[in-house]
């Protein structure tokens, strides 16, 4: 927008240009920006970013607030986010996590209304969910601790190259790395390959 002046008594006068601008600039999709030039200094509308935070052994939904220049971040809700074993499988409690992120949600929407401008989850880099074709969660995410993967990053390179596995991820080899969890799978029979559409990283499972 162009700014917009407010002249004041001494508007004519080339010696002294009008004292009061008011300038408008979007620095972001959410954020707009107010200078003030005759204080020095400039102004800002707070924005709100919250974050999903899961964690090994804990969850929190986190508010970062930034006001230009300053970024604080503010601890909205913590919870316990411990694996589940199961028939000797360790699993994430993926519905729990989607109860707790809601209710961290909540309490972040009674605090800052409106200023809040996105949400975002980081979490755990390798582990995964499957959707049917109808987007239905096809049980609990496994946990990466969980056994299966136990020798099967030899197994994956007998099958293929190690070298030809890093130049096409580029990824330090780790026994719980997705490949492996996947090929454990694989060579598990599970009839969950059979039917899963989808494959989500628990990030985007919970976007």
């Amino acid at each position: 927008l162009s700014p917009l002046t407010i002249a004041n008594a001494s508007a004519g006068d080339a010696r002294n240009p009008p004292r009061w601008q008011l300038s408008w600039s979007v620095v972001t999709a959410s954020t707009w920006w107010v200078e003030v030039w005759n204080l020095g200094r400039t102004v800002v509308a707070e924005a709100i970013y919250l974050a999903a935070d899961l964690g090994a052994s804990s969850g929190r939904l986190v508010a970062g607030r930034f006001d230009g220049t300053r970024l604080e971040l503010d601890e909205i809700h913590r919870f316990p986010n411990g694996p589940i074993t199961v028939g000797g499988t360790m699993f994430w409690d993926a519905l729990a996590q989607w109860r707790e992120i809601q209710l961290g949600l909540r309490k972040a929407a009674d605090r800052y209304g409106s200023q809040i401008t996105s949400v975002g989850v980081d979490t755990w880099g390798v582990d995964y969910a499957l959707l049917s074709r109808d987007d239905q969660l096809l049980g609990n995410p496994v946990h990466h601790r969980d056994r299966r993967t136990d020798g099967m990053m030899q197994r994956a390179f007998d099958i293929v190259p190690r070298e030809e596995i890093f130049a096409a991820t580029g990824l330090q080899f780790l026994p719980f790395n997705t490949l492996f969890q996947l090929l454990a799978m694989k060579e598990a029979n599970s009839p969950l390959l059979e039917v899963a559409d989808t494959l989500l990283m628990m990030p985007d499972l919970f976007h």
